[in-house]
């Protein structure tokens, strides 16, 4: 089991006993909290899980050059990876298209002809987009208006566009 999905089991058996034994208050603020660490623990591991599969796509195709993995490493993912993406937007096109023409083709296809890829684009985009609300506007007093269920289905949900562009682009 991942780490997200495991913290979340954790934390729901706290909230689920503070429902057991009445404790309406203690629940709904722990859930609030709870919401807030899932949500950046979400972002987090797509972070982790995008920049681990950028880099391992340029060992691939330059057959681990050292300079050109160390560059890209470099100049293109570290703290770059917000600014790959389009959070507002309902697609991930423009990060598709910095694999090259052919390659944003195919993938918007791909998840033009599935509505799971669909929903799981506009799921990594949600919990991307969040994150970044929950960060810049004020971590203290900013609201979720997701419960902790909804950001944990967004998260799995998400999981399929990441197992998708593993294997579209063969860095398994």
């Amino acid at each position: 089991m991942e780490f997200v999905e495991k913290m979340y089991n954790d934390n729901k058996e706290i909230l689920d006993f503070l429902s057991t034994q009445n404790e309406i208050s203690y629940k709904v603020d722990l859930d609030s909290k709870l919401k807030k660490i899932i949500l950046m623990s979400s972002a987090s591991y797509f972070e982790s899980q995008m920049t681990e599969l950028i880099e391992s796509f340029v060992v691939i195709v330059t057959a681990n050059n050292i300079a050109l993995v160390s560059f890209v490493r470099n100049k293109a993912i570290n703290r770059q990876y917000h600014t790959l993406f389009d959070w507002k937007s309902n697609n991930i096109n423009g990060f598709l298209g910095l694999f090259g023409l052919d390659f944003k083709k195919e993938a918007i296809a791909d998840i033009n002809a599935s509505e799971k890829l669909k929903s799981a684009v506009t799921s990594f985009l949600l919990i991307g987009s969040e994150r970044n609300k929950l960060v810049h506007i004020n971590f203290a007093t900013f609201l979720i208006d997701l419960t902790s269920d909804e950001i944990i289905e967004h998260h799995r949900n998400a999981l399929l566009l990441i197992d998708y562009l593993k294997k579209k682009l063969s860095v398994f």
